[in-house]
């Protein structure tokens, strides 16, 4: 068998257990343009990891359960969220001309 990562060369780079918000379950990470990390966890929480690893901030929260994070070129953020069944978009980091505060509400688009 072909291991895919040596376990004695893995290294922790956030321990989130203790801080406030706190890093629950994390299900999926991303990475936007600049290098910063966004990841979701089990009480719906979009937390971004603050690039020198000292905390966490709340981009957002849907209450539910997210799945998996995702990004793309503009620094949009995109999450599946496992409690609505549905797939949210129109984060923004802060890092772009989007207007972006920290009490962003989700939106969803819904095709049916």
């Amino acid at each position: 068998m072909t291991l895919i990562l040596d376990i004695n060369k893995a290294k922790v780079y956030f321990d989130g257990i203790f801080s406030e918000p706190k890093l629950a379950h994390p299900e999926g990470i991303a990475m936007g343009n600049d290098g910063t990390i966004y990841c979701g966890t089990e009480n719906g929480d979009i937390l971004k990891i603050k690039k020198d690893k000292t905390g966490l901030e709340r981009l957002a929260t849907s209450k539910g359960f997210i799945l998996g994070i995702a990004t793309d070129s503009d620094e949009n953020i995109f999450a599946c969220e496992s409690f609505r069944i549905e797939v949210f978009r129109n984060f923004r980091s802060p890092n772009t001309n989007s207007g972006y505060q920290n009490k962003v509400q989700m939106q969803c688009n819904q095709s049916m």
